[in-house]
């Protein structure tokens, strides 16, 4: 729990109490008054059901499959240990532009909800069939246990801007043309980038969410300039179920800076469900 911080532990203490008599009545209906006189997966199964149903009820507004998703993966016995592991590699100096790579990270990216599979790295190209059930990558990955970790831009709601220095992709954002749809897509959100101080060739993120009707493309601006910084931005869509606006038929490696953020910010996991707002992250 040391993980999360005050406002989220003050929303699950909220949710737990308003939770409480349902977990009360599922337990007598079961002939016991702790989970401790269940076994480990029906106490489970009763604890999740309750806080599910609880925040269908008092939340109208609450992200029902996230929280259930959420919930299912973070008491699977896969992902607290895999967590652990992604935490002590991510503890390190990475590089900006890095890809995700290996089975830990790909079931930690699961069980925040984001759909993925094996991702050659000599192809490139896709080796299996994209999801976000732990069970599922867990099997898929272990054919592949050090590749890539790969996803459509295609299919998910939001767009990633993946800079190694924050300073100058604001300037760059609003002067190449290369990053014209980027600069439309954050300006909708009507969000502000930030103006710094940053430190030299400070790393972030943006994340973005997708419009309606978008049909934005993935673009790498490598900048040879020494004194400014490259900016990748991770976009794509689909028509009829095809995918578009990707290369390698629509499936790129996870960055690894989205896999930071995610693991620093327990909030992360909900807001990719359903985009509202771009956040900006600086790692």
């Amino acid at each position: 729990m040391t993980e999360f911080d005050e406002v989220t532990l003050a929303a699950f203490d909220a949710a737990m109490q308003r939770a409480e008599p349902k977990l009360k009545a599922a337990l007598k209906a079961r002939g016991v008054s702790s989970p401790d006189e269940l076994p480990p997966e029906v106490a489970r199964q009763v604890f999740q059901e309750a806080l599910v149903q609880t925040a269908a009820e008092s939340f109208p507004n609450a992200q029902i499959d996230a929280l259930n998703h959420g919930l299912t993966a973070f008491q699977h016995p896969l992902f607290g240990p895999a967590f652990s592991r992604v935490k002590a590699v991510l503890s390190g100096r990475t590089d900006a532009f890095e890809m995700v790579q290996g089975i830990d990270a790909a079931i930690v990216l699961a069980g925040f909800g984001l759909p993925v599979a094996p991702f050659d790295k000599k192809t490139p190209r896709i080796l299996g069939e994209l999801s976000n059930d732990i069970d599922t990558v867990a099997n898929t990955f272990s054919r592949w246990k050090t590749a890539l970790v790969g996803y459509s831009p295609c299919e998910v709601p939001f767009y990633m801007l993946v800079t190694d220095c924050m300073r100058t992709m604001c300037s760059q954002l609003t002067s190449r043309p290369e990053l014209e749809e980027a600069k439309q897509a954050f300006e909708r959100t009507g969000g502000r980038l930030p103006s710094g101080p940053f430190q030299e060739f400070q790393h972030g993120m943006v994340l973005i969410p997708r419009g309606v009707g978008d049909a934005a493309s993935t673009v790498f601006l490598a900048n040879s300039n020494r004194h400014q910084g490259s900016v990748g931005f991770y976009a794509g869509w689909t028509i009829d179920g095809t995918r578009c606006g990707v290369p390698n038929e629509g499936f790129v490696p996870v960055p690894l800076q989205f896999l930071r953020a995610a693991s620093q910010d327990p909030q992360f996991a909900m807001w990719i469900w359903r985009p509202a707002g771009a956040r900006i992250i600086l790692n």
